[in-house]
């Protein structure tokens, strides 16, 4: 029987080394990595992540938000949820 997507992913998550990535790959990644965060800071002043962190201040969302294997605490004035949402934005706001 063949495994499906995510066994596989698990599969090679867990083989996979360091050492076993191609530097050019690891340079790419790093580089969209920075590349990534300084759009979600970017993002961030955007007005819909303003509007954003708004709703989600005014639900009274809990201040701890889990993620895999972690548990993240926002800054104060929501920029967890502006760094989640700033991918969001689209040209114009």
């Amino acid at each position: 029987m063949e495994k499906d997507i995510g066994a596989q992913f698990g599969e090679f998550s867990v083989e996979t080394k360091y050492e076993d990535i191609p530097q050019e790959t690891l340079e790419f990644t790093k580089c969209l990595t920075l590349k990534t965060v300084a759009g979600m800071l970017a993002g961030s002043t955007k007005p819909t992540a303003q509007r954003m962190a708004r709703i989600i201040r005014d639900r009274k969302f809990p201040a701890e938000l889990g993620a895999i294997g972690r548990v993240l605490k926002p800054q104060s004035g929501g920029s967890f949820s502006k760094g989640l949402f700033c991918t969001c934005q689209r040209p114009g706001g």
